[in-house]
């Protein structure tokens, strides 16, 4: 009986760390798609995978200017990087770093 709960309780931690990532992963191509979005315009290139939207969806994560909040509490924050010379007139804005709370 006892040797049953671990297993649960193990196998709920392997999925819970597995949905952490699938929710980082799904954060980090949303921030990267609206990124190419705002660097390169109409003539953008990359998009968010429908999946990653339904994942952020469904873990009710929601990016609001540079804070990441789930179920409103803080889970990490982004720290925007540019390019340090001028690209097409513009400096282009790079991957961002994001520091998890």
């Amino acid at each position: 009986m006892l040797q049953k709960q671990l297993n649960e309780r193990e196998m709920y931690h392997s999925n819970n760390m597995n949905m952490k990532k699938e929710i980082k992963k799904a954060i980090l191509d949303v921030l990267m798609a609206s990124i190419d979005k705002g660097n390169y315009g109409m003539l953008s290139t990359r998009e968010a995978s429908y999946q990653s939207y339904k994942i952020l969806a469904t873990e009710k994560v929601q990016i609001k200017g540079n804070n990441i909040m789930q179920d409103g509490k803080l889970v990490g924050v982004i720290k925007r990087r540019y390019s340090s010379r001028k690209v097409q007139l513009m400096y282009k804005e790079l991957k961002p770093c994001i520091v998890w709370s």
